[in-house]
């Protein structure tokens, strides 16, 4: 079985854990808290994604391209970036404290955001994308299962009331902690101790390399963590954590986003160097797969909205039905965002992926704001997807330039599969949600592989280059 098979079925199997653990995680906090107290600890993890990016400005997706590409003194080179990143959390989180002291108010806000911070420095020294370069994502996998039963355990300790936000930030912290502590034994294991300490001139240098795709993270981070923030400033804690609670089911059914970001990146790194050619032929089918998977869970997704919300989070969540309805036109194109950017981003064309990640996302922040003072968190959700679609745009007028791929011929057969499945959902919805949902995907799979969704010769290139 070649190491690209082997590495997607590690990562789903292991992602299926994770996101169930996450699943259960969120389920019990927005419930125990409440909403008000899970808006604020949804914009506590917000700040913190932003803190992390500028702790790690690329730093981590460059070293995990560099170790695929075959670093010379790996080793080295590990602890080059791990002491950088520590170096940088130590600057950040004290002036994330002074500024909390200083003009954070409310005592459970400034306590909240702070012990979130302090997970800045297990996050730094994580290895994981050393790891992840090496294609050894077994152990990738491995150590953030135990991060997720970890923090639902630690969950299930210290937070039983809404006073206990604080505990769910620490428990937060010494959940990362604990898998970066996994992952440091396995590098020592196999690689040993270092025997020298970077060289402290080094340090600008790398910095400079990592600071494009630091900057495209940036943007991608303002992505997911701006709209809470947004939410927070023109509606409510209470709604931040409505929003932030339809958001939490859909990055659950992102499970293939997360298998391509770990898998395909490097594997197209490598692929790239052996066979161009084969490398094309490998994006166009992947393609593939995904719209077609993706069309019809998100229509599934729409259709059963209400029911999926109030089963998980009770009826205080309802408000966020139409939010959890809107945020399927974003789980769609992410999925084929992130088969672009593994593209972009294997293919060495940063300074492409980065002017689509601005575009996109000076767009989606226009819109945020736009949409959530107008809709609410409907329109935050809405904003969400418009965004990622002015990035799709963009990236398939770069991908297409590729022979061997044209993104437009790919979508067709979904959207119209898309088309039949909306309207037997509508016209068997009678039957009851069960029997609809059937006839409805039956008939999406026939039309799809009818209007050549999948050929016989994506057969044969998947059994060529995944066999």
């Amino acid at each position: 079985m070649k190491r690209i098979v082997a590495n997607i079925l590690s990562v789903s199997m292991a992602d299926i854990m994770i996101r169930l653990l996450g699943f259960l995680t969120t389920a019990y906090l927005a419930r125990t808290l409440g909403p008000p107290e899970f808006g604020l600890m949804s914009i506590g993890l917000s700040l913190l994604g932003f803190l992390n990016l500028f702790a790690s400005p690329g730093l981590h997706l460059m070293g995990t391209r560099d170790i695929a590409a075959g670093a010379s003194d790996a080793r080295r080179y590990a602890v080059t970036i791990v002491v950088t990143r520590l170096l940088l959390s130590c600057l950040l989180f004290a002036a994330t404290t002074a500024v909390c002291v200083v003009a954070v108010a409310d005592p459970l806000a400034r306590d909240t955001i702070v012990v979130f911070a302090l997970a800045l420095f297990p996050m730094a020294g994580s290895l994981d994308w050393f790891f992840q370069g090496k294609e050894r994502l077994g152990l990738v996998s491995a150590s953030r299962v135990v991060l997720a039963f970890t923090y639902l355990l630690l969950v299930l300790l210290l937070v039983r009331a809404s006073e206990d936000l604080v505990g769910s930030a620490a428990a937060f912290v010494v959940a990362n902690l604990v898998a970066a502590t996994v992952l440091l034994f396995s590098f020592l294991r196999a690689n040993g101790m270092p025997v020298s300490f970077p060289d402290f001139s080094e340090f600008p240098e790398v910095l400079q390399r990592s600071f494009p795709l630091g900057l495209s993270l940036l943007l991608g981070q303002t992505i997911t963590g701006l709209p809470v923030l947004v939410i927070g400033i023109f509606l409510t804690a209470a709604e931040a954590g409505a929003f932030n609670a339809a958001l939490k089911i859909v990055v659950v059914v992102l499970l293939a986003d997360r298998v391509l970001s770990a898998v395909f990146f490097p594997f197209i790194s490598r692929l790239r160097r052996e066979a161009e050619e084969r490398s094309a032929q490998a994006v166009a089918l992947i393609l593939k797969l995904v719209t077609g998977l993706g069309v019809p869970i998100a229509l599934l997704g729409v259709f059963h909205a209400q029911p999926v919300i109030t089963l998980v989070y009770s009826s205080g969540y309802e408000r966020a039905t139409p939010a959890f309805q809107a945020l399927f036109l974003y789980f769609l194109v992410t999925l084929m965002n992130s088969v672009m950017m593994a593209v972009l981003l294997g293919w060495n064309r940063e300074k492409e992926y980065l002017r689509v990640m601005f575009w996109g996302t000076a767009a989606m922040v226009v819109l945020c704001f736009m949409l959530t003072a107008g809709f609410g968190i409907t329109g935050t959700a809405l904003s969400l997807g418009l965004g990622e679609m002015v990035m799709t745009v963009l990236y398939s007028r770069k991908v297409s330039s590729t022979p061997g791929v044209s993104v437009g011929r790919v979508t067709i057969p979904p959207l119209a599969a898309g088309s039949a499945m909306v309207g037997l959902l509508l016209f068997t919805g009678g039957l009851g949600p069960v029997v609809a949902s059937l006839l409805g995907l039956a008939g999406y799979a026939v039309i799809f592989w009818s209007a050549g969704g999948i050929t016989d010769e994506d057969v044969a290139t998947m059994r060529e280059i995944f066999a």
